[in-house]
């Protein structure tokens, strides 16, 4: 999928292309020279969104280069840390398939890492037990 568009910043048109996997190609609509500032005023506006579906965190590295058409300049890097949605843990069944066993009347003491030893969070948060039923 390639996407283009056209960007107004100060008075220049910019025509934007994407290749749909992972280059962006940035052109004056036109031809012709970009005005410094108009183009100091382009990077700035830049934005970048996730949205994936994948909410995977992680540092997404982008690089920049300019071509004045006789030559590429030197890459520029950019690096964005993304901080993925807060995915709630799982608790697993404790006691089962082998259910914990104590005589009538008498009390059993189930350690905190038992308790915790089949539960999982995959953002890697740690995990508390707010609550005990039964």
């Amino acid at each position: 999928m390639t996407t283009d568009a056209t960007v107004t910043v100060g008075g220049t048109l910019f025509r934007v292309d994407y290749d749909g996997a992972d280059a962006i190609s940035v052109t004056r609509d036109g031809g012709g020279e970009m005005p410094i500032v108009d183009v100091e005023a382009f990077i700035r506006s830049l934005e970048y969104e996730n949205d994936s579906s994948d909410d995977t965190r992680g540092v997404r590295t982008l690089t920049f280069s300019a071509d004045d058409g006789d030559d590429v300049g030197l890459n520029s890097v950019a690096e964005i840390y993304v901080v993925g949605n807060n995915n709630n843990p799982v608790a697993g069944d404790d006691g089962v398939p082998t259910a914990y066993v104590t005589a009538e009347d008498t009390s059993i003491l189930i350690t905190l890492s038992e308790l915790l030893a089949n539960d999982s969070d995959i953002d890697m948060d740690t995990i508390d037990i707010i609550a005990v039923g039964g």
